[in-house]
């Protein structure tokens, strides 16, 4: 099994992860749109329950930088699935 490090800046885990992506608004090409927060979450837990993935979180780093969590914090509200 993959060991999936806690966090990454927006480079890191754009060199390192392919994911699906869902976000409230369009983002990328393959971003999956849901505008409903709750509706979003319970859609990615059921996408990674189903890809057997893991989910990450964009959120804002203590370096000040953006970039990727593991697990759900619905502050910004955008979430890869990757596996």
């Amino acid at each position: 099994m993959t060991k999936y490090p806690e966090e990454l800046t927006l480079d890191e885990f754009d060199d390192l992860f392919v994911g699906q992506q869902f976000a409230s608004d369009y983002h990328q090409e393959d971003t999956i749109v849901i505008e409903d927060s709750k509706e979003r979450i319970e859609a990615v837990k059921l996408f990674a329950k189903m890809n057997k993935g893991v989910i990450y979180s964009q959120v804002d780093l203590e370096s000040g930088e953006r970039g990727y969590h593991k697990g759900i914090d619905s502050w910004i509200g955008i979430y890869e699935v990757v596996k």
